[in-house]
């Protein structure tokens, strides 16, 4: 069975104490990888242990599950303050870049 490919985007957000005012940004792009699952449900087991729980699925123009976007508590590497971490996974295959995701779903599925 061929391995699973998938990029990952990590945006952070955080709340000013003083202002309430939310700032969100994007911390990282990964490239394209292969990764060394070859089931869906091993690959989204791993990710969720990795970076926290599932909050919903990424769809692209079909309608198609494409994806998952995760949530967990990050810890700045300088204060060591707390911050919300998301990270969106995106399947892709080796030939072509991943799927335009157009829709984001806050209900946690299995991609089958």
């Amino acid at each position: 069975m061929d391995h699973i490919w998938i990029t990952e985007e990590y945006t952070g957000e955080d709340v000013d104490k003083r202002t309430g005012k939310v700032e969100r940004w994007t911390e990282y792009v990964s490239p394209v990888y292969k990764t060394w699952a070859t089931k869906i449900g091993d690959l989204f087991r791993a990710l969720r242990h990795e970076h926290g729980r599932c909050i919903g699925y990424l769809l692209d123009a079909e309608g198609r599950k494409v994806g998952w976007r995760f949530e967990k508590i990050a810890y700045y590497e300088d204060t060591q303050e707390p911050y919300k971490r998301t990270v969106s996974v995106t399947i892709a295959t080796p030939e072509k870049s991943p799927v335009q995701v157009i829709k984001m779903m806050h209900k946690p599925v299995e991609i089958a």
